[in-house]
């Protein structure tokens, strides 16, 4: 291994629109401008495409049928805006299924979950209509801008989302938002915390 030259990935997308809304993603490449901020419940290992634990350490298949999520303690949201906790699974659901929401899997969600249940902070259940394998898949979906995890806290003290000039909804991600020039970049950042 050598040192990299520069520390920097520049990645080419054409999108649709230009936004920070997770409403409006209504494609795949438009959701991977967000992606190395964000995280979802669950994870794929890079070689063999399994499923493993992302912000949730586990999930089981209850009666009802209903997926259980027990959530990881102690994860932040980028610059402060506290921890992550069910009220942000919870969150991150309703802007999906939100009536003007546009996003490719927001029929999908709206069609196969009836529910989800706050059970405590660190265990949320999503209730699902009738069994689908696929829902699962979408909440470990890393293409889209489906289910990455965004800060309920950061929503409400704005009071709306994100505007495209505007700083998008902190993540839990490896990634923080630094700046954005519409149209031609969005750059990163790594948190000061591990």
């Amino acid at each position: 291994a050598t040192e990299p030259a520069v520390h920097r990935v520049v990645m080419a997308l054409q999108l649709e629109t230009e936004a920070n809304d997770p409403r409006y993603s209504t494609t795949i490449p438009s959701g991977i401008g967000m992606r190395p901020m964000h995280e979802n419940l669950i994870g794929h290992d890079g070689t063999t495409g399994a499923m493993i634990p992302g912000l949730a350490t586990e999930w089981i298949l209850e009666a009802g049928p209903s997926y259980r999520f027990k959530l990881r303690e102690g994860v932040q949201f980028h610059k402060g805006w506290g921890e992550f906790t069910a009220k942000d699974v919870v969150f991150t659901y309703e802007t999906l299924i939100h009536p003007d929401a546009q996003h490719g899997e927001t029929g999908f969600v709206r069609g196969a979950v009836e529910g989800l249940q706050v059970i405590n902070d660190y265990e949320v259940l999503v209730k699902a209509k009738k069994p689908n394998m696929d829902l699962l898949i979408t909440f470990a979906s890393e293409q889209q801008q489906a289910n990455l995890i965004m800060s309920k806290a950061q929503f409400e003290a704005a009071g709306k989302y994100p505007m495209a000039r505007e700083e998008p909804l902190a993540g839990t991600g490896p990634y923080q938002f630094q700046s954005r020039s519409q149209g031609q970049y969005v750059r990163y950042e790594r948190p000061p915390e591990k």
